[in-house]
């Protein structure tokens, strides 16, 4: 869905990475591999955006990306996709588990898909659980970097 109008942040984002925002998990620009181009946003807690569509609409999926780079970037230990009508109670409609990377893991992007049917709702609540005890071979952490949040 082009336009997703405002996202609110529970958590900040860190600013390592050039000058990513909230702004950035919603604007269209996918992050690649090259993780320093300025698309992806970087989390040392966990990621907790509400976005506001605007409208009460249909939402059929939401698509959220991670950057899995061993050993500094880990994938979530869980994520979760809630949807509201008004912004304050809100129902959780999608949510799984990943399983943890191994040492040996490839850089890589991974994608959630959230298969929402065409529940309707005007916010979207996303929760991503950051790692608190990481392995004793990762890097600093933790850290969850996200890019692109699509709204089907």
């Amino acid at each position: 869905m082009k336009g997703c109008r405002k996202v609110t942040l529970r958590n900040e984002c860190l600013t390592r990475i050039r000058e990513s925002t909230a702004g950035s998990l919603v604007d269209g620009f996918k992050g690649s591999l090259k993780h320093r181009e300025g698309f992806w946003v970087w989390f040392t807690k966990d990621l907790d955006p509400t976005i506001d569509l605007g409208k009460v609409t249909g939402i059929d999926s939401v698509d959220i990306s991670v950057l899995q780079m061993i050993p500094w970037f880990l994938p979530p230990l869980r994520v979760a996709v809630s949807v509201s009508d008004e912004g304050h109670h809100y129902n959780r409609e999608w949510e799984c588990r990943p399983e943890p990377p191994l040492k040996g893991d490839l850089n890589r992007i991974i994608r959630y898909s959230a298969d929402l049917k065409g529940i309707k709702g005007r916010y979207l609540n996303i929760r991503a659980t950051v790692a608190k005890d990481n392995p004793e071979w990762v890097g600093e952490g933790p850290n969850l970097v996200l890019d692109e949040i699509i709204v089907h």
